[in-house]
């Protein structure tokens, strides 16, 4: 049986904020997981490098981590 591990926001090594400012509209139900990051992918348009840099280490942060299901956001937004 698998198990997942969940994490907080503030547990990450690297501060996610000019993502979620840059999603603001986006519904995130206080939650990323990996459909969230496809999606942050698919509508990246015209992000700061910022902003493509956090996209990057979420990817590379659930692929290394792939015990871990999704991230859980220390506010509601």
């Amino acid at each position: 049986m698998k198990r997942y591990t969940m994490v907080y926001q503030s547990q990450l090594t690297s501060p996610i904020n000019e993502l979620l400012a840059h999603f603001s509209r986006y519904n995130f139900q206080n939650k990323i997981d990996i459909h969230d990051i496809k999606y942050f992918e698919d509508f990246i348009g015209d992000a700061d490098i910022l902003v493509k840099s956090k996209i990057h280490f979420l990817k590379e942060f659930m692929s290394l981590h792939k015990d871990i299901e999704m991230i859980y956001l220390d506010l509601i937004l």
